[in-house]
């Protein structure tokens, strides 16, 4: 605002005004300070110095402001990181205006790239090439490109996303496409095509995971396992199945697990599969009797069968991308598998309440320890790294009023993915926790109030 020139001469012929009760805020682009023109009763803004007082010694017309917070719009170390293992080739084009948003002006100033700046309204014509209709990042390597705008500065939660974005879009560029194969042939979740081994089971799908799959830079195919497993694949997947593998299938898994391959496997107690050849390789053992906890349980379908609901802890680190504990819905139990030369580590166990259920009366019996029991076990061996998780139905979808919403394990399987590919120091950001929601609202409420204090100042003004 420039309207402020003329008054100098009322604040002392051009000499900066005397603000008494200064309340100091850090804006975006300046340093706003509250107080009030002691010389006169004029409303006067110099460098950032806005005030209002009808006589040099009033006080009570002053405008407070609060420490004005800024959004915490910054690249993540699994950005910095994610570009500083190997930026060769990689360029950034940034449509920004530095004025308007000086929050992802300065996110693109921190990232280690080169980077060409662009003002989308003024340089439209290169902005509608790239598709670009909010201001926001062209990320490109070759010929891969990824595109990310960011949201406007009213829509806070949605721009803390923002760096996680950028983090897959880098990682979509830089790496080369990764394949996902899922078995088949055996009931599994993701193979409609397999009957039931008996009637009654419960249709499951995995319409989401196969979206999350996507999403974590993997190509998603089945795998009917006849023959050897496809040397390009980078993580095989068997979910939930109704069939053991047989012997021919166990030897291929066996032979890529050898040459460096990733494995998850999902069981289901419903369904009395193991591991069959590859339990003392991996080094874990499933039990098929269901997990019970008739003290602590979930409320699913409120009767019995919620003593089999359980939220499930993290014995160790807490997966980055995990929001809380893991539900379980009517799962079997793990255990290390005696004279395995594998190393292993209980990922997720029940809580202490639990106990497997070998009768299948849904209540605990005087024979069934009370204990906690291991239900997701990791297994690294010399060549291969693998998952092992005692229920099916983590992976399977959620629906709500006939929509497919999440599966169970949705946000913990960035970092199953990661960890199976060996680079689980990467840690993409699903959505903003509870702590960074209620700095962004204050935040925002304090941005508001200065903008009001600005304006009302203005009007204060005018009417002069």
């Amino acid at each position: 605002m420039r309207w402020w020139i003329p008054l100098l001469a009322a604040c002392g012929g051009g000499a900066a005004p005397t603000c008494k009760d200064v309340v100091h805020a850090t804006g975006s682009d300046a340093t706003l300070l509250v107080g009030y023109c002691e010389q006169d009763a004029w409303s006067v803004e110099l460098r950032g110095c806005v005030g209002k007082a009808k006589t040099p010694g009033e006080v009570s017309a002053c405008f407070p402001v609060p420490p004005l917070a800024e959004l915490a719009l910054e690249p993540s170390q699994a950005t910095l990181d994610a570009i500083g293992s190997d930026p060769t080739g990689i360029t950034a084009i940034a449509f920004v205006d530095r004025d308007a948003d000086p929050e992802l002006a300065r996110y693109v100033d921190k990232l280690p790239l080169h980077v060409e700046r662009y003002d989308r309204l003024r340089d439209h014509q290169l902005a509608l090439t790239y598709g670009m209709v909010r201001d926001g990042l062209v990320i490109q390597r070759g010929e891969r490109r990824q595109v990310v705008e960011v949201p406007p500065l009213g829509e806070a939660k949605q721009r803390l996303g923002f760096d996680g974005q950028v983090l897959a879009a880098l990682l979509k560029v830089k790496r080369e496409p990764r394949h996902a194969y899922l078995l088949t042939g055996h009931g599994e979740l993701n193979d409609a095509a397999s009957k039931p081994v008996r009637a009654g089971v419960r249709p499951r799908a995995t319409t989401m995971l196969m979206k999350s799959l996507t999403e974590l830079d993997l190509s998603p195919a089945p795998l009917a396992l006849v023959g050897d497993v496809p040397a390009d694949a980078s993580v095989v997947l068997w979910l939930g199945p109704q069939l053991p593998l047989a012997p021919a299938q166990e030897q291929a898994l066996l032979a890529y697990l050898a040459r460096g391959g990733a494995l998850l496997v999902a069981l289901d107690p419903d369904f009395p599969v193991g591991l069959g050849a590859l339990e003392p390789v991996l080094g874990v053992h499933f039990d098929p009797g269901h997990l019970t906890d008739d003290k602590a349980f979930l409320l699913l379908f409120h009767d019995q069968r919620d003593h089999r609901v359980l939220a499930a802890e993290y014995p160790g680190k807490r997966p980055a991308s995990a929001t809380g504990p893991l539900p379980l819905i009517d799962a079997g139990t793990l255990a290390v598998a005696p004279g395995t030369t594998a190393s292993v580590q209980v990922l997720v166990a029940s809580g202490a309440n639990s106990f497997i259920d070998r009768n299948d009366n849904a209540v605990h019996d005087d024979d069934e320890p009370r204990r906690t029991y291991p239900v997701a076990i990791s297994s690294t061996g010399p060549t291969f790294r693998a998952q092992v998780y005692a229920d099916a139905d983590l992976f399977a979808d959620v629906q709500a009023g006939g929509r497919y919403l999440a599966f169970p394990f949705m946000y913990a399987l960035p970092d199953a993915i990661h960890w199976l590919h060996r680079d689980e120091q990467i840690a993409v950001p699903i959505e903003p926790n509870q702590a960074q929601l209620a700095a962004v609202a204050a935040a925002q409420a304090r941005r508001d109030h200065v903008d009001e204090v600005r304006r009302t100042a203005e009007r204060a003004l005018r009417a002069r």
